[in-house]
């Protein structure tokens, strides 16, 4: 009677316990002693244990179904407890272990395979702060992409191991470009969604890890994450996602800072990117229109003519590039909206600047931008008026200097003492001195 006390409580153990998939299990009573069971004890069979949930045997063969994979009761079920015999598969997220995913905030499952056409804002950007995602999320995400020690390197204090991270990353990218140069996407609606869905997957990556390098404050640092933009933004890269809106919805997290540093103090770094942001507008997948709005936002400080000569220099190639209207996203009123003002700068360079690129965009349409400039800066109307008013002859009649009149050419011009009037003498010896041999 003790023993079958003993064995209803292990039965009723059993049942509170979770029973992972259909397995069947048998419960082996234990003895007065917490010992082993004997051999020849009935019902004990070939087992021993105090209270463990073993699988149970074939008695033709005496071999379990399958090897005891842990000793004890656990509540973590391993990888085979999925697909050998179980009949369905475990439910998900029963593990107790944290999963290596990253937050549902700025991302979903980017994997391969995915389909090229999911949410445009479906990027892991690494957030300031506290805030989610943070480094450690985005470090793993990463590395199941570019593998462990990119990420290692990118994230290195040192800017020469950055530098190392970004050069192995464009190597990568260069790597699948050549690849899609060599093999043409594939044409079966399953083969070509499995290979748009990996290059889609890859270029998340790369745009999580832009958004950050793109930032760096070290030149030597910034310059190769340059290299890396254009390189990912190349046609043979984009090829197998050509007909994705990810290429061009990617650079909300990016232009920002490339339209600050087209205004650096630091000249190359001014000039690589204005040629980045040139290179996205000739980019088939990105388009001068979704360029442009960045371009014409406010410049933070104008007293800085180096950003503001920047600016409008980018600007007015855009411009003479691109034209002018709603294909190129740069409308005449926008663009006099955003220069303008810069025509009374305190630099002069800065006027100058500003003021040719109204002067070119006069040129289009003159009547309708002369009307939209008095409407927007009429002050600025009256200084291009006097710039474009055709020279006054009387003015031009003789050439002075310093309020008197030039002699004329050949001649030498000397002041008298009680006069101060000048007299000209051509080929002549100035007075009170003798010809010299």
């Amino acid at each position: 009677r003790r023993t079958r006390r003993e064995l209803l409580a292990a039965i009723a153990v059993q049942r509170a316990m979770p029973c992972f998939g259909s397995k069947r299990v048998e419960v082996v009573p234990c003895t007065t002693e917490d010992e082993p069971s004997p051999m020849g004890r009935p019902g004990s069979g070939a087992r021993s244990g105090v209270g463990r949930m073993e699988p149970a045997t074939d008695q033709a063969t005496a071999k379990p179904e399958s090897p005891p994979d842990r000793d004890g009761l656990h509540s973590a079920p391993n990888g085979r407890d999925t697909n050998q015999g179980l009949g369905r598969e475990l439910p998900s997220r029963v593990h107790s272990a944290p999963q290596r995913t990253p937050p549902s905030k700025g991302s979903s499952d980017a994997r391969p395979g995915d389909k090229p056409h999911e949410p445009l804002g479906d990027f892991l950007i690494e957030a300031a702060g506290d805030a989610a995602p943070n480094a450690a999320a985005v470090d793993a995400y990463l590395e199941d992409l570019l593998g462990s020690r990119v990420v290692k390197d990118l994230r290195n204090a040192e800017w020469a191991s950055r530098v190392s991270g970004l050069e192995a990353l464009e190597q990568m990218v260069k790597k699948k470009a050549a690849l899609s140069a060599a093999a043409p996407v594939p044409t079966g609606q399953a083969d070509s969604s499995v290979f748009e869905g990996e290059r889609a997957g890859f270029f998340r990556g790369c745009i999580t890890v832009l958004a950050r390098v793109l930032q760096d404050k070290v030149v030597p640092v910034y310059l190769p994450a340059l290299s890396v933009l254009a390189t990912v933004y190349s046609s043979s890269f984009l090829a197998p996602i050509a007909a994705s809106q990810l290429p061009r919805a990617a650079i909300t997290h990016f232009a920002h800072q490339l339209v600050f540093r087209a205004g650096s103090s630091n000249v190359r770094a001014r000039e690589e990117s204005s040629n980045a942001l040139l290179h996205l507008a000739r980019c088939d997948a990105v388009g001068c229109a979704a360029v442009a709005p960045w371009i014409l936002k406010p410049i933070s400080n104008t007293k800085q003519a180096h950003a503001v000569v920047g600016r409008l220099e980018l600007l007015r190639t855009l411009v003479a590039e691109f034209g002018l209207g709603s294909d190129s996203g740069l409308e005449i009123s926008e663009v006099l909206a955003f220069t303008l003002p810069l025509c009374e700068a305190a630099s002069g360079a800065a006027r100058d600047a500003a003021v040719g690129l109204v002067l070119d965009v006069r040129a289009v349409e003159p009547p309708r931008v002369e009307a939209l400039i008095d409407d927007l800066r009429p002050s600025v109307l009256a200084l291009l008026k006097a710039r474009l008013a055709p020279p006054d002859p009387k003015a031009l009649s003789g050439l002075s200097v310093s309020g008197r009149k030039l002699p004329p050419i050949g001649s030498s011009s000397l002041a008298t003492a009680d006069s101060g009037d000048e007299v000209s003498a051509l080929h002549s010896t100035p007075p009170g001195h003798e010809a010299r041999a």
